[in-house]
């Protein structure tokens, strides 16, 4: 029993002794537990330390890229709301320095020709980047950059572009061309900044006119760093789809706006119920005929805000004066501002175009920035110059006996054509066909012709001698008539697709030698005439007036004084699918028309004359760089319905074309005419004959696009990739 109670006692000792090692033991375990989760929460806090500081170095990179991109827009405001102008190259630049900048820029300057097809263009890319350009043929850059590539910079952007960025990081003001392509260089390839880098380089050009080329760059890579609490993490960036930028360099042509108005002071006038079919243009500000304006507008909208205009004798280039910033007249004199001058551009082109929207306007583009209220200046060709060059070189040039010219698309006698193909919306052709230039007398030949009646108002009537005029009575209104007289010949010419110019001589044709380059001059002013109507139709009927050109004829008028108008001129091949209206317009592929009329009047007004008819109607580009696009006796003729153009008019100043009156919310139209303009989008393409274009290169950009530098994918990355 003794030794029982013993082993007992022995036991005990050994199970506390064993507890006692299985305790220490769970406590060591415990022990090491803790201080093995305090390190991996440790490591955890610095990886992710470093994952913000990565993060934080993002934002640089974006930054950098966006005051790269805001340098290659061509307009900004500064902080009183003042647009300017970075983009622009020098006056008097010429073409071939603007073709050795692209080539350099996508690393083929020493290439004849790298100039190669591409498709991309063929269609709209999205909707703020729609224009269509069919024969638009690229470069694309395979090599890496060198300073060279960065001409097209160097020479392009205004110095004042580079005031967006801190002092520091600016090239000097007194820069040298040289150090202008270093410092892009520099800024752009292969830059390293603490623990940022990135690389943005060319990527290639488009040419897609001859005086339009289109600068593509982006990030070919960019990484970030994040060092923190001993902790490194790496990022690395793609390119998105959107994640270039482009930038333009394109001689404005003012024919690529329906309507372009140079000055707009109140005594002309402004806006009401007219439909702009097409992209609208001025280089002062938008004004409104009522604060109750119903103005649609179907395509961009442009304003410069110019208060004032350059001397004539400032060289080519010179900026007009913004002297008060953007806005609208909602009234003739009602200036309206938007609600922050000192905001961005974008900020005060959505304030301002709400505040025409709650007027009553419309408009048709919804992108960024399709109604702009911080345009650049785009002057207007003040002489005919090269017009006289190129007349006297293969086109033919009035003297000083001569008042005009009649164009008429006819049969092999002469004849108007006859028959017009609605289907097709063009008139048919005999074989052959021959576009007549009839070039007139000044003085009259004292006949009428005994076949037309032309509706004149009421004063002309008077003038008339009897036997010549009538009138008729129509819903107790009296219409006045006359018979037109007729004014001889003095030369005449025709030429066929070939363009060989013949010239009349007794019951023959001899040719003059001469590929006709489609100018006719005139030192004075010039009267310019189509075939009369048939039916003596009042409509806007097309099938009614007979076509002043033939399918192939291209021809500009310029008269160095101003141009009048007594007849309708339409084109044998209509611009448009449904003959008069934007709708269909224009025709597409083998119905395309290749006619196209050109009427320039650089130092006085384009008049319709007291002997145009109702629905009066011309397919045409019409400039008058010192007048405007008027209207005889406006003001005392009948209402005439609206006067129709498919094509563009380009005027210094809002031509005065009908009266209107205002009784409460009521308008009404008591004279004259109305405006009823559709754009010709083949103006696009630079198809007039010795365009009237001053030769200024100027700056266009994507911001209208999904395009941003910035627009890129990050993704963790390693050491290696870094």
């Amino acid at each position: 029993m003794n030794r029982t109670q013993s082993t007992q006692g022995v036991t005990m000792v050994l199970v506390v002794l064993f507890m006692l090692l299985l305790l220490s033991g769970l406590l060591a375990a415990s022990l090491r537990l803790g201080l093995g989760s305090r390190q991996n929460t440790a490591d955890q806090a610095a990886a992710l330390r470093a994952q913000y500081a990565a993060e934080s170095s993002i934002s640089m990179v974006r930054s950098r890229l966006r005051d790269f991109q805001n340098i290659l827009t061509t307009n900004v405001t500064d902080a009183s709301g003042k647009s300017v102008t970075n983009l622009q190259m020098a006056s008097g630049t010429d073409p071939q320095t603007v073709e050795d900048d692209a080539k350099a820029f996508c690393g083929q300057a020493g290439a004849t020709n790298p100039w190669v097809s591409t498709s991309d263009f063929a269609t709209p890319r999205e909707a703020g980047d729609a224009d269509v350009f069919p024969l638009a043929v690229q470069c694309v850059a395979t090599a890496a950059p060198t300073p060279a590539s960065y001409g097209i910079l160097a020479d392009g952007v205004k110095s004042v572009a580079y005031n967006q960025l801190p002092a520091s990081e600016r090239p000097s003001s007194t820069a040298s061309r040289t150090e202008l392509l270093n410092w892009w260089a520099n800024s752009l390839n292969n830059v390293t900044v603490g623990n940022v880098k990135y690389d943005v380089r060319p990527i290639r050009v488009v040419k897609l006119t001859e005086r339009r080329y289109r600068f593509y760059l982006g990030a070919t890579s960019a990484s970030v760093k994040g060092d923190a609490g001993g902790g490194t993490r790496y990022l690395k960036a793609t390119r998105t789809t959107d994640g270039d930028w482009w930038f333009e360099i394109t001689v404005p042509n003012p024919f690529e706006n329906v309507l372009f108005i140079n000055e707009w002071p109140a005594a002309d006038g402004g806006f009401y119920n007219d439909t702009i079919d097409g992209d609208f243009f001025t280089n002062q500000k938008i004004r409104m005929l009522f604060n109750i304006n119903r103005a649609a507008f179907k395509g961009k909208v442009k304003s410069v805000g110019c208060t004032s205009f350059p001397a004539s004798s400032a060289p080519a280039g010179t900026d007009c004066t913004k002297g008060d910033g953007a806005g609208f007249y909602g009234g003739l004199n009602t200036l309206i501002k938007p609600a922050s001058a000192g905001a961005g551009v974008d900020a005060i082109n959505a304030s301002l175009k709400a505040k025409m929207m709650a007027q009553g306007t419309t408009f048709a583009d919804t992108g960024t920035n399709a109604v702009t209220f911080t345009d650049s200046y785009v002057p207007l060709l003040l002489n005919s110059d090269n017009q006289q060059t190129d007349a006297v070189t293969s086109g033919l040039v009035l003297d000083g006996k001569e008042s005009g010219v009649e164009l008429v698309a006819g049969d092999s006698d002469g004849n108007p054509l006859t028959t017009y193909n609605a289907a097709k919306s063009a008139w048919t052709e005999p074989n052959p066909t021959y576009q007549y230039i009839r070039i007139k007398k000044q003085e009259e030949s004292g006949t009428y012709d005994q076949s037309k009646w032309l509706e004149i108002d009421k004063s002309t009537y008077d003038t008339w001698p009897d036997g010549h005029r009538t009138t008729t009575i129509s819903g107790g209104k009296t219409y006045y008539y006359i018979r037109p007289k007729i004014v001889n010949d003095s030369r005449e010419y025709r030429f066929g697709p070939d363009k060989i110019l013949y010239e009349k001589k007794g019951n023959g044709w001899a040719s003059t030698g001469i590929t006709f380059n489609g100018v006719i001059y005139s030192d004075s002013d010039a009267n310019v005439t189509g075939p009369l109507r048939t039916n003596t139709s009042m409509t806007a009927d097309v099938s009614k007036m007979p076509p002043a050109l033939a399918s192939f004829a291209k021809i500009n008028v310029t008269a160095k004084q101003g141009i009048t108008l007594d007849t309708d001129l339409t084109m044998s091949n209509t611009p448009c699918a449904n003959s008069n209206a934007q709708a269909g317009c224009p025709k597409t592929g083998n119905a395309e028309p290749v006619n196209a009329l050109g009427l320039f009047a650089p130092n006085n007004d384009v008049v319709m004359s007291k002997f145009t008819q109702a629905e009066a109607t011309y397919h045409a580009a019409i400039m008058a760089s010192r007048g405007a696009f008027n209207v005889e006796n406006y003001s005392s003729r009948r209402m005439q319905g609206s006067r129709h153009v498919i094509g563009s008019v380009v005027e210094n100043r809002y031509g005065l074309n009908g009266v209107a009156g205002l009784s409460g919310t009521t308008v009404t139209f008591t004279n004259g005419y109305g405006d009823d303009f559709s754009f010709d989008n083949r103006l696009k393409k630079d198809i007039i004959p010795s365009s009237p274009i001053v030769m200024v290169w100027q700056g266009a950009d994507a911001s209208n696009t999904q395009k941003r530098l910035a627009n890129l994918t990050w993704k963790q990355a390693t050491a290696g990739q870094y």
